[in-house]
């Protein structure tokens, strides 16, 4: 199985995925194929990334399921701005383990998927958003602002739907991705203008 992708979905993933979590499965990013179509998930618990590929799947050696594929193997694609790469999985003669491979213009690396489970992405997903206010931490806000850019290749504002204290949708100006936040814990506090602002 070969999914096209751009460089620029390649380096939205790793603005999410964490470099050294403890939790090792999230250092990558999941590659869930089923009949016939792909996502891609990214998430460090706080935020998540997910990318619905519409370049078509070519082959079909790659059994339906899920592949955790290794950050490190996402880092090392070298693909000039705006180009395209091949991200490949390939089942083990007999084995339930898999392979992942990044095919570029000028060669392939390759590693073995992680073995583990990664957290159910779908449950997260919430089909509407209530408005409810929330606080969200200006480092993550931002960050979406840059995988929005990435993915849609034009300076846009990510928009995010609070959702109170459930997961907000983010809206990253395409229909290929979304955007998930979790608020932060904060204590709302009256605003009273300061003396000297006056």
């Amino acid at each position: 199985m070969e999914l096209q992708l751009t460089i620029e979905q390649v380096k939205a993933l790793l603005v999410i995925a964490p470099k050294s979590d403890v939790r090792y499965y999230l250092n990558g990013a999941l590659l869930e194929v089923r009949d016939d179509r792909a996502w891609l998930v990214a998430t460090d618990g706080h935020r998540m990334l997910v990318i619905r590929p519409t370049a078509r799947i070519e082959g079909n050696d790659c059994r339906d399921g899920q592949y955790v594929i290794p950050r490190d193997l996402l880092a090392g694609a070298e693909v000039k701005k705006g180009g395209f790469l091949f991200l490949s999985v390939d089942q083990y003669q007999g084995e339930n383990s898999a392979r992942a491979r990044i095919i570029t213009g000028t060669g392939e690396i390759a590693m073995p998927t992680v073995d583990a489970k990664f957290p159910d992405w779908r449950r997260v997903v919430p089909r509407d958003a209530s408005g409810a206010w929330a606080h969200y931490d200006p480092a993550y806000v931002g960050d979406f602002g840059a995988i929005a850019e990435l993915i849609s290749g034009a300076r846009i504002n990510a928009r995010i739907h609070p959702n109170g204290s459930d997961a907000a949708p983010v809206d990253l100006g395409t229909d290929e991705a979304l955007g998930l936040l979790m608020p932060i814990r904060a204590e709302n506090f009256p605003y009273a203008r300061p003396d000297w602002a006056a």
